[in-house]
């Protein structure tokens, strides 16, 4: 079992949040993220029904739902210190840069999100706060460069940014995002019983 650093949920933003418990550096990962691996229809119904945003986009037309751990408390930030890596052994919070104790662990939502039906304001209280999180087509250029450089990007994000290089990559891009997910929903452990359609 992989060890993570300690971690500590406590009251933030109206609600709960996570905080570090003691010192992180730059590029470890935090925390794995659980929960049952969803497909686009099924959240689609659940924004419907009224549900409120406990999902986070994995892949194209993939979501993971609440897990029931500290997972779903990491809150959003326009000026994150994490961000969340998808790879074919799990889904990981990691940092973005050293992180001091006490600290509050926040990912910018949006960079994970195509399409996504959920729309919210924002509290973050940033400087560069955007007010609504949306999608990743949404965040400033110069924020998605920063984010880029760090290899914060995930696959199914990544793969449209390139699309938009031109033809042949789109057929790379396409490709790579198919296999990505296709792998994703193969992960032991983190399928569950498998991909729930609505």
């Amino acid at each position: 079992m992989a060890r993570y650093p300690r971690t500590e949920v406590r009251s933030s933003c109206g609600g709960h949040g996570v905080f570090a418990a003691q010192p992180v550096a730059a590029r470890t990962r935090i925390l794995r993220f659980g929960g049952e691996v969803l497909d686009a229809p099924a959240i689609d119904a659940a924004a419907r029904a009224g549900a409120h945003d406990d999902y986070l986009q994995i892949g194209d037309g993939l979501y993971l739902g609440r897990s029931g751990g500290a997972d779903d408390l990491i809150n959003h930030a326009c000026e994150p210190n994490t961000y969340v890596r998808v790879t074919t052994r799990g889904v990981f919070l990691v940092a973005l840069e050293d992180i001091a104790e006490g600290t509050e662990l926040r990912f910018d939502y949006g960079v994970t999100q195509v399409a996504f039906p959920f729309r919210f304001r924002c509290l973050c209280g940033a400087a560069s706060c955007r007010g609504e999180i949306g999608n990743y087509d949404e965040i400033p250029a110069a924020v998605m460069a920063r984010y880029r450089a760090a290899g914060a990007i995930p696959p199914h994000v990544a793969a449209r940014l390139l699309a938009r290089a031109g033809r042949r990559a789109r057929r790379s891009a396409a490709r790579a995002a198919q296999e990505h997910d296709a792998e994703i929903v193969g992960l032991a452990g983190l399928a569950g019983p498998g991909v729930q359609h609505a």
